[in-house]
């Protein structure tokens, strides 16, 4: 090979000489000439080593994002001339990216698609690669013929719908797929494992206080139930009579259960992908030719008749008509088949990186613990500033009435632990209430705006999908109408065979026509009273089947009412049953 540099991109560049020099001295390369001395000419094996080391240097590592080479160029020596590379496939510009292979893949790609060969015929193209580079290129990397791309079929080519495929490759990326995805696309689901903030505030109990029972639907609960999809803020109230006494670590809160605020845990962003319009979808249907046919005066004419060659020929086409009708309806359902499969495909891929770019912007993981700091220290420092101030009131007035009763001391301890339950009460709603607040306000604001990434994406992947659409249509409609014109010609064939049969077979008949004739006119009379006797019998027929139509009628009858009737009180009792259960229940809640 023969490699042309561009000037951003040379052994000049000192990072290149460097990988050049590297090459030189790695084990594997010691059967090669030098690098430094050979190039611009070099082997395919030693391209493909700079070629990968460039990659993992450069692209693999982030430091830009794809390598441009100015050409690239087969070469070839004849006796002990030098090289040449006239009459040589190239490659131009030549591009080392993330997904590059081998050279081979662009080698290919530019044979089939430069214009610069277009003088070329595809077998020409063809014999080129399978008999001279793919051979050469085994021989210098010393590899298998798993590593060599699949050269497309000259119908892809001529459609221009071609796609250069190396099979090690291509196993690499099918194991990748099936390791990491089951051919199920799964919803855009961003759920966060959520602790209850009632939790952040809950206060040791004394050990003389006493349980108040609380409801079982607790805010407790609601926030830590990770089946729970809440798109706002939860105002129902619960039953009052519905209450765990078990619960014992329920904090008291002056504020009823049923009207405290829930949280939002999780959120689903559900991937809608807009159905193809009319304009788009469908357009893959063909209507194959069809031959046209006559309208008779008769259904049948007898082929002694002028009009029987033409009307046996309306009959034979009409046949032809059907199985053309059936091959279309087939082609296009397979086709419909097709497209449907292959953009179901192309669809599940969009909506894989939809999700990922979805999951890399959600930032709602610091939200609940960035809100609970920044509370629970103002809650600690207003309620250690309001016990201390009941304590000072609490020491002055025991002071005071050290002298009077004991009943007066009991009073004021009794309204000391009153007014502390009271206010712890009320500090601890408060804040419950101000985190609630805060986390849902911040929680919806970043769902919005993931929401609006989301829809962004769910429109590209239709835009895509209707290009993908109209791509597919155009394939299968030159499919579908090349096995149609093929079929009517076939038809047409057979058409032209049986009118010759038919106008033999229309001149023997006229002729003996003349001789049936006479012995027609004697069978006419006889037929006629075959006939009248046939008539009489059928409907004799008629009446004895019509009559024993109405007695199964009759009987068929009475055993629908029958069953009718059956299933009427079946209801009745089934009615009767769960209005007695309701009553019970009513009966249950009411005690």
């Amino acid at each position: 090979m023969k490699i042309e540099w561009d000037k951003e991109f040379s052994p000049s560049n000192a990072e290149v000489q460097a990988i050049i020099e590297k090459i030189d001295q790695d084990e594997v390369t010691k059967d090669w000439a030098q690098l430094s001395e050979s190039l611009p000419y070099i082997t395919f094996a030693q391209a493909e080593a700079m070629f990968l080391r460039f990659k993992e240097t450069f692209v693999n590592t982030g430091k830009i994002n794809q390598i441009i080479i100015k050409k690239v160029v087969v070469a070839h020596r004849e006796d002990e001339e030098e090289p040449t590379t006239d009459g040589e496939v190239f490659s131009e510009p030549f591009i080392i990216d993330g997904n590059y292979q081998n050279l081979l893949k662009p080698l290919v790609e530019s044979i089939l698609g430069n214009k610069s060969f277009s003088g070329y015929s595809y077998d020409q193209k063809r014999t080129y690669f399978m008999d001279a580079i793919y051979p050469s290129y085994l021989n210098s990397v010393k590899a298998t013929e798993e590593v060599l791309p699949v050269f497309p079929s000259q119908f892809e080519v001529e459609n221009g719908n071609f796609e250069v495929v190396i099979p090690v490759f291509s196993k690499e990326n099918q194991v990748k797929t099936e390791v990491q995805d089951e051919s199920v696309v799964p919803p855009v689901v961003i759920k966060k494992e959520t602790q209850s903030l009632s939790d952040e505030f809950v206060l040791d109990k004394q050990s003389d206080q006493t349980p108040i029972p609380t409801s079982n639907s607790t805010l407790d609960n609601l926030l830590n139930d990770s089946e729970t999809v809440i798109d706002s803020v939860d105002t129902s109230y619960f039953d009052s009579s519905d209450y765990n006494e078990d619960n014992d670590n329920v904090p008291i809160f002056e504020e009823p259960l049923s009207k405290r605020q829930t949280v939002t845990d999780e959120y689903v962003v559900d991937p809608k992908v807009a159905p193809l319009p009319a304009s788009v979808e469908g357009k893959y249907l063909v209507s194959f030719p069809k031959f046209e046919r006559i309208t008779f005066e008769k259904q049948y004419y007898e082929p002694y008749e002028t009009e029987y060659v033409p009307w046996k020929l309306n009959q034979l086409k009409e046949e032809l008509n059907s199985q053309i009708t059936n091959q279309e309806t087939t082609n296009n359902v397979l086709i419909h088949q097709a497209i449907t499969h292959k953009l179901y495909d192309y669809e599940k891929e969009l909506l894989r990186k939809v999700q990922s770019e979805v999951e890399k912007q959600d930032k709602r993981d610091s939200l609940k613990d960035t809100i609970l700091t920044e509370t629970a220290s103002q809650r600690e420092t207003e309620w250690l500033s309001v016990k201390r101030h009941f304590e000072a009131e609490k020491e002055e007035a025991v002071a005071l009435e050290k002298q009077r009763y004991e009943d007066a001391l009991r009073k004021i301890q009794k309204d000391f632990e009153q007014n502390i339950e009271k206010n712890e009460i009320m500090i601890k709603s408060k804040y419950l209430k101000q985190a609630q607040s805060n986390y849902q306000a911040a929680y919806y604001d970043q769902t919005g705006k993931l929401q609006e990434l989301l829809d962004e994406q769910m429109q590209r992947v239709t835009q895509l999908k209707q290009q993908k659409q109209v791509e597919l249509d155009n394939h299968f409609s030159k499919l579908a109408l090349e096995v149609g014109n093929k079929l009517f010609e076939q038809s047409k064939t057979i058409l032209d065979t049986q009118e010759l049969k038919f106008l033999r077979e229309h001149d023997y008949t006229k002729r003996v026509n003349l001789v049936q004739k006479e012995e027609e006119m004697r069978r006419q009379q006889d037929l006629k009273v075959v006939k009248y006797m046939e008539e009489l019998r059928t409907q004799v027929d008629f009446l004895l089947n019509e009559k024993e139509e109405l007695r199964n009628q009759q009987a068929q009858m009475q055993q629908r009412l029958h069953e009718e009737q059956k299933k009427s009180l079946d209801e009745k009792e089934q009615f009767l049953a769960r209005w007695e259960n309701i009553q019970t229940e009513k009966k249950a809640l009411a005690s």
